[in-house]
């Protein structure tokens, strides 16, 4: 099982590769960390076939006791981290009271607060909660609920915000930048501010079972690094997409190995949301959704409840100095031989990204235009 929250990467990777399904042209950027950590709060209320449901999908023990240990490890991993900063908050409406048994678990697993609002005033309501993420992720997530779907009727919005900015263990010159071409398809090219690191060290592999290279780029704190999967052909992302399945993503690394390799990347910018409801269906979270959902471990007075929608909204930037990114949900309820000279690892056609840590991916997405 993997670290942290327990969700293997295959979450993540079937995450993205539902959300890809009819956007293969446009860029992406999802946490797959921070909508398993949201869905994990509201999975602390949840009982019967929907907590079974909901930990099969997330890929975490049906056990309560055993998948808070999970939850919590993940929690106090980043209390302290100045990379990547976590938190979360339960919003309830001014006449319910959380059950004592969820609000001890939440903030055992979750460090996590609630405060009451008034849903009925639906752009206040709106406001509080997305000013409370806009602070969370240093003012990159903004806007993350609309007041349109705020109503009397939510009965609670759980809400999970991430913010990530880390400084590359081996950073780009900035003097090295240059205007240069990017393939957006077999006969258009842009012009992008190309990145340039010709020093150190870099953790290389030629994946042949993905038709792909991939390099790795270190962060200064602890395991966390950017993987970049570059297609061998310029127009191979779509093939690749299919195959990620395939990614093991501790033996991917564990095979690279460190070489002398000139890293020209694009620096960029992609912003992305998104409702998950839908997504999250096909993955086979049904139940939550659904009249028949039981989330009676959540509120002190028990009554109907389900998920009513789980919104997803993320940003990354990445510059020679290192990479800024910040995401936010909320759920209503073979190795090469060593060369001789330094090998090219060119950026110019469209590709993979994710920010791991461990085996945790904590972000990942594909830029693709610009």
């Amino acid at each position: 099982m993997a670290t942290g929250t327990g969700a293997k990467p295959q979450f993540a990777i079937s995450l993205y590769q539902c959300i890809n399904k009819g956007r293969e042209t446009k860029n992406v950027i999802i946490s797959p960390f921070a909508v398993h950590l949201a869905l994990g709060m509201a999975f602390m209320g949840a009982a019967g076939e929907t907590k079974d449901e909901m930990a099969s999908v997330l890929n975490i023990s049906k056990v309560k006791a055993e998948a808070t240990k999970l939850f919590a490890r993940t929690i106090h991993k980043y209390q302290r981290s100045s990379t990547l900063s976590v938190a979360n908050k339960i919003y309830l409406p001014l006449n319910k009271a959380v059950h004592p048994y969820f609000i001890q678990l939440s903030e055992k697993s979750f460090n996590s607060s609630t405060e009451n609002i008034d849903f009925s005033l639906s752009t206040r309501a709106a406001s509080i909660i997305n000013d409370w993420v806009e602070g969370q992720t240093n003012g990159r997530i903004r806007n993350l609920i609309d007041p349109g779907r705020v109503s009397a009727r939510t009965a609670m919005i759980l809400v999970n915000a991430v913010y990530f900015k880390g400084l590359w263990k081996i950073p780009f010159d900035k003097k090295m930048t240059r205007k240069s071409e990017f393939w957006i398809d077999e006969m258009k090219t842009v012009q992008v501010d190309m990145m340039t690191l010709d020093r150190g060290l870099i953790p290389f592999s030629a994946v042949e079972h993905l038709d792909a290279t991939a390099v790795e780029l270190k962060f200064n704190e602890g395991d966390m690094s950017m993987l970049i999967i570059l297609p061998d052909r310029k127009m191979g992302l779509s093939d690749l997409e299919t195959k990620l399945d395939l990614i093991h993503l501790s033996t991917l690394r564990k095979n690279m190995r460190s070489e002398k390799v000139i890293v020209r990347l694009p620096k960029f910018t992609t912003e992305f949301n998104i409702c998950l409801n839908d997504i999250l269906q096909r993955m086979g979270l049904v139940l939550p959704f659904s009249k028949n959902a039981d989330f009676s471990e959540l509120l002190d007075i028990p009554s109907p409840l389900n998920i009513s929608e789980v919104f997803h909204k993320a940003y990354i930037d990445v510059t020679e100095e290192g990479v800024e990114a910040g995401a936010s949900a909320a759920a209503m309820i073979t190795l090469s031989a060593f060369p001789q000279r330094p090998r090219e690892f060119i950026v110019d056609h469209p590709f993979i990204l994710m920010i791991v840590d461990e085996d945790q991916i904590l972000f990942i997405g594909k830029k693709v235009d610009f």
